[in-house]
């Protein structure tokens, strides 16, 4: 076949489609978003490749613009992760699972310190006949409790991360 008879070939959509070595299907939706074929379901065969062929350098542009944008994506993640990574270790901020690590210490010590309160305090308690009295002493020791598991999970923190 000359340059000519390329040039004003109109073929089907099925021979449109085995010269690009795509479906009829896709010359279909191709042919919805404007390639050149006709009503009658025929086109000029070197109309509709050099239509593809600019299609697709608008599909690998396009490509190639989100792959830009998806790299600059992650490069700014990276940088914020570096930048959260080094306030950690600057001591600025707490990793959540540290966070969740001091606060489970802390509220088993103070369970045990709560535990102790009666126990401690039971012969107090039994000879006092002021509840207002026996308030305070709770009150007290809630405090005392709060205070020391607070100081031990301050120094078993402490500890791991020196």
């Amino acid at each position: 076949m000359n340059h000519d008879d390329y040039e004003n070939f109109r073929g089907t959509q099925k021979e449109i489609a085995k010269s690009l070595g795509i479906s009829t299907q896709q010359v279909s939706g191709l042919k919805r978003e404007g390639m050149p074929i006709a009503s009658d379901g025929k086109g000029h065969v070197a109309a509709c490749h050099r239509w593809y062929a600019e299609r697709f350098k608008k599909s690998k542009s396009s490509i190639d613009e989100e792959l830009s944008r998806a790299r600059v994506k992650k490069i700014k993640v990276e940088t914020k992760k570096l930048d959260l990574e080094v306030k950690i270790m600057q001591g600025k901020l707490l990793r959540v699972v540290d966070v969740h690590s001091q606060l489970s210490v802390f509220l088993c010590e103070l369970h045990n310190e709560m535990k102790m309160i009666g126990a401690k305090n039971c012969t107090s308690f039994s000879q006092e006949e002021n509840s207002v009295n026996i308030r305070n002493v709770i009150d007290r020791e809630v405090q005392l409790s709060i205070n020391r598991a607070i100081a031990r999970v301050n120094h078993e923190y402490g500890a791991k991360t020196k």
